[in-house]
């Protein structure tokens, strides 16, 4: 694991030197919190946010649909909510069209430090 961490840290450090190279002068992160602390995980705490569904994905198999399969290499053994909108995430791993949204709107203009600090999008790019 502590190998992969390098070669992760190191693509990123090289991308970064790269696009600084370029004439890039700030830089935004999405940091990787304890679960309880994300983002999302704090949609779920505000009443979910018009998520009808917070915890089944939208499109996949198996409990909760968590299987990745919505119709991944001729895959017929799926199910395909009706209204995405209504749902957190489309699959197992991402968000629905709609969370996205709600992400990057809290991403652009949350006054809260918690959320979006120590500046939000908006306030980096004016800085």
């Amino acid at each position: 694991m502590d190998q992969w961490c390098y070669i992760v840290i190191g693509n990123i450090t090289v991308t970064i030197k790269e696009l600084y190279r370029k004439g890039a002068r700030k830089f935004g992160f999405v940091n990787v919190e304890s679960l309880g602390c994300l983002p999302y995980a704090k949609l779920l705490d505000q009443g979910n946010n018009g998520f009808n569904e917070v915890k089944m994905a939208c499109c996949g198999s198996g409990k909760y649909r968590g299987i990745l399969n919505c119709g991944r290499g001729g895959a017929k053994d799926y199910e395909l909510c009706e209204n995405p909108n209504k749902y957190l995430f489309f699959d197992a791993y991402h968000l629905t069209g709609k969370a996205s949204q709600q992400l990057a709107e809290l991403m652009w203009s949350s006054t809260d430090p918690k959320i979006s600090g120590p500046y939000n999008l908006k306030a980096l790019i004016n800085l």
